[in-house]
């Protein structure tokens, strides 16, 4: 049933990026769609969640009439690129089944993932470094790696947060049952992750 399932999302997920990447390309013309990818293409894990939540960020974003979209896909697709640097068994490991000394490792993937950037001499804007570095941070203070509030940082930081969850909730796993979008906004509220104002709000355009 998960195969089907997997298959299925592969497609709309494919369709759907191919619409953001045209919407893109028109809106903001210039080759840096592409070296973004390349740079995000070093591990084929992370680029297929960074493909994703990229697509969701700049879709919530399009939805809401909130954020720059540019640097959201930016985000997107690099927030995640320390987790290559965290210990390989760390990186196999479910963040709901990691023992709290894994989490703490875990935790120093958002730091690890400016540094990669930054070490690759990458032209990011700062907006997108704080967008990466907070994309674990919640609504209620209770993320990392600072503990603040998302809604002390800038709107793209807490639509990057909201996309990057919402894709973990819904994506198709042999692990865990999907949540269908209304059922992973619902739990991303419960767990006092964004804006209760903005999860209503994409909660109604669902």
């Amino acid at each position: 049933m998960y195969a089907r399932i997997l298959k299925k999302d592969n497609r709309n997920n494919d369709h759907t990026r191919k619409i953001i990447d045209l919407f893109l390309i028109l809106k903001y013309p210039g080759d840096w769609q592409k070296k973004i990818r390349a740079a995000a293409l070093a591990n084929s894990e992370v680029y297929e969640h960074g493909k994703t939540v990229a697509t969701y960020s700049v879709l919530f974003s399009m939805a809401l009439g909130l954020g720059i979209q540019k640097n959201l896909y930016i985000s997107g697709m690099l927030h995640d690129l320390g987790t290559d640097r965290l210990p390989r068994k760390i990186q196999k490991i479910l963040v709901e089944k990691m023992t709290p000394e894994e989490h703490e490792v875990y935790k120093t993937h958002t730091q690890l993932s400016v540094m990669t950037i930054q070490e690759k001499n990458l032209e990011v804007p700062e907006a997108c470094l704080e967008s990466i570095l907070y994309h674990h941070e919640k609504w209620n203070g209770g993320g990392f790696p600072s503990g603040i509030s998302t809604s002390s940082l800038s709107v793209e930081t807490q639509i990057l947060a909201i996309a990057n969850r919402f894709e973990e909730l819904t994506k198709a796993d042999l692990e865990v049952t999907p949540l269908t979008a209304d059922q992973a906004l619902v739990q991303i509220g419960q767990e006092g992750g964004a804006s209760p104002l903005i999860l209503s709000q994409l909660r109604e355009i669902f």
